[in-house]
């Protein structure tokens, strides 16, 4: 979690530090995703690697596009997603479709590998 803040924060003009107590030597649960193109997987499918979380919504107006686009300038910095940590960005509307996402990976130019 404490990468997550950082990366974020570094696009950002405050940052608010992960609850480490709260975080910390917990096991997070294995739940199942699907990512743009359909394709479902479980979260400890990623295990051995950091996880970064990116919660958004496509039709968000300021703060989502300011976390992506932060993570966009900031991973090339840090690593290679897929390789040295996992990026995933998911939307918390319920709404949202695989065409929604899919147009908001290609505005903002976000690669599905990593």
């Amino acid at each position: 979690m404490w990468v997550a803040g950082l990366l974020v924060g570094q696009g950002m003009a405050q940052t608010i530090p992960p609850d480490k107590e709260r975080v910390f030597d917990r096991k997070a649960p294995n739940v199942r995703l699907v990512d743009a193109t359909g394709r479902e997987f479980r979260l400890h499918d990623l295990r051995g690697k950091p996880v970064i979380l990116s919660p958004i919504y496509t039709g968000c107006p300021s703060a989502c596009i300011a976390i992506t686009s932060s993570l966009r300038k900031v991973i090339p910095q840090v690593g290679v997603p897929g390789k040295d940590f996992w990026v995933l960005s998911l939307t918390f509307n319920p709404k949202e479709r695989d065409a929604d996402i899919r147009a908001f990976q290609r505005q903002y130019r976000i690669v599905e590998d990593g």
